[in-house]
């Protein structure tokens, strides 16, 4: 027995190391698998962070465009408001002149009717003294000068009207070489822009037949509108093509400038100094 113990001993010493070695073995496996734990843990922790930075970017940037937003639609508004508030003080004041060039009118034939009963007392007077065709002729010569006059007042009251508009838009009208191409840009230009007080006083009609509308003159006649540079076709009251070409007193426009030229109740282009040319144009080159 004696000789036994010490063998004894060697093997519980063995016994006791296995089973330390076999603590140690799983205490290091368990290290590793917390550790492995820990570095999934930490790259879901990561995954998760950035998810919420990324959607806090969005949320950021949803606010900055709802922001941006307001204030673009709050800017429409405004600019909206203030386009508003120059057309009403431009229809004002077209109607205060509008206002003012009727009591004109009124007193002008005001002082007609008194000049024609003048007249018609001067004409009994001589109607009793003169042969009755004579009377006649003398009356019938004057209704026609009179109608003469007529037309080309209202013709030229269209143009005064389009030179107005064009130096509202401020900027050169965009026409084309096709027959009534300019008369139907400036049409165009003149029923978008005129106030609405002078709607009913424009004139317009289809001399070509398709479809556009053409700013007229008192004889049914396309007003024609030459830029720089441009020369316009114009399609009268009998469906001629008219090639109307600026005034020679000034052939050629400058880049700024435009003129307005109506073909008189001929339907025909004279030439400026052209005796006895019935045209209407809007006198000399008018700049914007």
């Amino acid at each position: 027995m004696k000789r036994l113990a010490p063998l004894f001993l060697c093997l519980l010493v063995s016994s006791a190391a296995v089973r330390a070695e076999g603590e140690t073995e799983a205490l290091r496996s368990e290290v590793a698998d917390l550790k492995g734990r820990l570095a999934e843990a930490r790259a879901s922790f990561d995954a998760e962070r950035k998810a919420l930075r990324k959607e806090i970017d969005q949320i950021r940037d949803a606010a900055a465009q709802q922001k941006a937003a307001r204030a673009s639609a709050t800017n429409r508004r405004r600019r909206a408001m203030a386009d508003e508030l120059a057309r009403a003080l431009h229809e004002t004041a077209a109607a205060k002149d509008r206002r003012a060039m009727y009591e004109a009118r009124a007193a002008n034939i005001e002082r007609a009717l008194r000049q024609a009963r003048f007249d018609n007392e001067r004409l009994r007077k001589i109607a009793a003294a003169e042969h009755s065709e004579c009377t006649r002729v003398i009356l019938t010569l004057g209704e026609e000068a009179q109608r003469r006059y007529s037309m080309r007042r209202k013709t030229r009251f269209q143009l005064r009207l389009a030179v107005q508009v064009i130096r509202d838009v401020k900027q050169p009208l965009a026409v084309d070489d096709s027959p009534n191409g300019a008369c139907e840009t400036l049409a165009a230009a003149v029923l978008k822009h005129v106030p609405e007080v002078l709607r009913g006083d424009v004139k317009t009609g289809d001399t070509d037949k398709d479809g556009k509308v053409e700013l007229l003159d008192a004889w049914g006649n396309p007003i024609a509108y030459l830029s720089a540079g441009k020369t316009a076709v114009v399609v009268n009251t009998k469906g001629q093509n008219i090639r109307v070409e600026p005034a020679t007193r000034n052939p050629k426009l400058a880049k700024d400038e435009f003129e307005l030229v109506s073909l008189g109740p001929n339907g025909k282009r004279d030439k400026y100094d052209q005796p006895g040319s019935d045209d209407l144009d809007t006198g000399d080159l008018a700049r914007r």
